[in-house]
């Protein structure tokens, strides 16, 4: 699934063009997040997928540089504090909406966000997520086999300024390497 593919992602130095991530400016700061997220790791209702496949590895040291590796955590709660966090690294909280939620309270439960990619069938809940000015940047990804190509929407100013016709980063890293058949 999605953690095995980003667990094998290192961190490279500057000028190899294999790199994807970026190192944080201090060393301090990376080891700070990173324990902080270890905290709240430690609460009932999220699971770390990604950090068992590289030995518990979540910070990584290279060429001077220091960055906090990928991560995918599954949220069975809701109400965790890690299911509506958002770092400056690549960091995936991936969570279910019940079936037995009406979009109005789906769309309470996912707030503002600043990236949100929404895998669903649910055209309703497409249009409300299309339509929330509190989604800075909406994702339809590549789906399986599926009907449509994935795009992007980015606001400013709670209007649509930029439609893009694909995902970007990582996703579209991701997907590259699996059409290549790496992953």
């Amino acid at each position: 699934g999605l953690a095995s593919r980003v667990a094998d992602i290192q961190l490279r130095g500057l000028d190899d063009p294999e790199a994807v991530l970026a190192g944080f400016p201090s060393a301090e700061a990376a080891e700070r997040l990173h324990a902080r997220i270890q905290e709240l790791l430690s609460i009932p209702g999220a699971e770390d997928l990604t950090s068992p496949l590289r030995n518990g590895e979540g910070i990584q040291q290279e060429e001077g540089m220091t960055a906090l590796l990928p991560r995918v955590v599954h949220i069975t709660d809701p109400d965790h504090p890690l299911a509506r966090s958002e770092f400056p690294f690549p960091f995936l909280a991936v969570t279910e909406a019940s079936k037995d939620w009406g979009s109005t309270e789906r769309m309470r439960w996912i707030g503002p966000t600043l990236a949100l990619t929404a895998v669903t069938e649910d055209r309703v809940l497409r249009q409300s997520l299309l339509r929330d000015a509190r989604i800075h940047r909406l994702h339809r990804p590549f789906h399986h086999g599926g009907p449509g190509r994935p795009w992007t929407v980015r606001r400013r100013h709670s209007r649509i300024t930029t439609p893009h016709p694909r995902a970007g980063g990582l996703a579209v890293w991701l997907a590259s390497r699996k059409q290549a058949g790496c992953g």
